[in-house]
């Protein structure tokens, strides 16, 4: 029976570290639009949902610093993807807004069925039963990565890290 349960966790492992480097191509494939949830992909994800938003209101959304922020602008500005100008009766705003160019990009959907045509839609939907099973059982052992959570908290029997002083802290909240 160990055996299994081995064998198992291994195929888990090997699928996990395959989809990592399926990703990873597919967005080094896309540029800098392929990760739709990193970088200038992330601004024009928002920017398709909201085509003309403050750039303050943005930087709130991304929870990313002015410098940051504007980097990743200026990038996206001189591929013609947006455009920026002042605000009318506010000329300390800036709004930031997609140009056609910018709503023609191709960004990296979430769900690529590709990898899943080996499988029926009957196997597809018991294999998503499956994973949803999985991962309660998972999430009821090493708790979940709700809003309260931490995302790295808590790795093995010791719980969360040991104490530790600096701007590593500071960083985290503490």
């Amino acid at each position: 029976m160990s055996e299994y349960k081995g064998n198992l966790m291994e195929r888990f492992m090997r699928f996990g570290a395959l989809m990592r480097r399926y990703q990873f191509q597919r967005f080094a494939q896309r540029g800098p639009f392929g990760n739709p949830h990193r970088g200038q992909g992330r601004i024009l994800s928002i920017l398709k949902m909201k085509p003309e938003i403050g750039q303050k209101e943005l930087g709130y959304l991304l929870d990313i610093s002015k410098q940051a922020l504007g980097e990743l602008l200026y990038k996206l500005e001189q591929r013609g993807y947006i455009t920026r100008e002042q605000a009318e009766g506010d000329r300390r705003a800036t709004i930031v807004k997609l140009t056609p160019e910018g709503a023609a990009a191709e960004l990296s959907d979430a769900d690529d069925s590709g990898i899943f045509a080996g499988l029926d839609t009957q196997e597809r939907e018991k294999l998503a039963e499956y994973l949803d099973r999985i991962n309660a059982e998972l999430e009821s052992l090493v708790g979940s990565r709700g809003p309260e959570a931490r995302e790295h908290d808590g790795f093995g029997a010791h719980g969360p890290y040991p104490p530790f002083r600096g701007a590593f802290n500071r960083w985290r909240g503490e």
